[in-house]
């Protein structure tokens, strides 16, 4: 499931509401995760690697050498001091980013494939108002699918 904010059955109630949806997270093998790219069904899982912890440098690090030579260049561009944060995303045509802002300069490069992007000024900002949205993160099921817990807090967005 790709938009994070969806208009969602919460609490099994008649009318739909707007929720902001955390993805089901899971721990698996990276062979485990490739199979799951390659079983591109459309109601099947969507897998995504997809964190903003630092995942490169501190969950794979042995990947590290391939893009080494490429942060000099990061460097260069954001003034010469290293990256913050190295992260790594993996996904495949069914992964959705929803619009949002991101607080920090930002390099990407697409490895295979293509990845779309709609670009706006910061100053367009004010034409994107923030909302507040009930939480709720998909869980796997034993038979496979997609549940939805609602989650005790709220989120700004």
């Amino acid at each position: 499931h790709g938009d994070c904010v969806k208009l969602c059955n919460k609490d099994q109630m008649v009318e739909k509401e707007l929720v902001f949806v955390y993805p089901c997270e899971q721990t698996l093998q990276f062979s485990t995760f490739f199979d799951l790219l390659e079983n591109n069904e459309s109601d099947a899982a969507v897998p995504y690697l997809s964190q903003q912890n630092d995942n490169l440098r501190s969950e794979m690090p042995i990947l590290m050498q391939d893009v080494d030579e490429s942060l000099t260049l990061v460097e260069e561009l954001f003034g010469g001091t290293a990256p913050e944060a190295v992260n790594l995303w993996i996904g495949d045509n069914r992964s959705v980013s929803s619009i949002h802002k991101d607080h920090y300069e930002n390099m990407y490069a697409v490895i295979q494939g293509e990845k779309w992007f709609t670009l706006f000024p910061p100053t367009d900002f004010v034409h994107f108002p923030e909302e507040t949205y009930p939480t709720g993160r998909y869980e796997l099921t034993e038979e496979g699918n997609n549940k939805l817990d609602m989650l005790d807090h709220s989120i700004f967005l």
